[in-house]
């Protein structure tokens, strides 16, 4: 069960990252960025999987990852 979970949230931030890379190469990227995080479906999908990173190490260590690796894409989109 752990690796069907795993795979699910890989597979969704595999998603993400390419859509954060297309809101930071648009002409308004924080705008972007800011209709990309208001998305209530993703929304739902991240609750769910921060509350499942509370029960289970290799879960919590990727979404981990994925946030610092969204941090550093936005900090260089964004160039601060």
């Amino acid at each position: 069960m752990e690796d069907l979970v795993l795979g699910a949230f890989r597979r969704r931030a595999e998603r993400a990252y390419g859509r954060l890379e297309v809101a930071l190469a648009s002409e308004r990227p924080l705008h972007a960025l800011w209709a990309m995080h208001n998305d209530p479906l993703n929304a739902k999908f991240f609750v769910e999987f921060n509350a499942l990173a509370l029960r289970h190490e290799p879960l919590r260590q990727e979404v981990l990852n994925f946030l610092e690796r969204s941090r550093e894409l936005q900090k260089a989109g964004i160039g601060s």
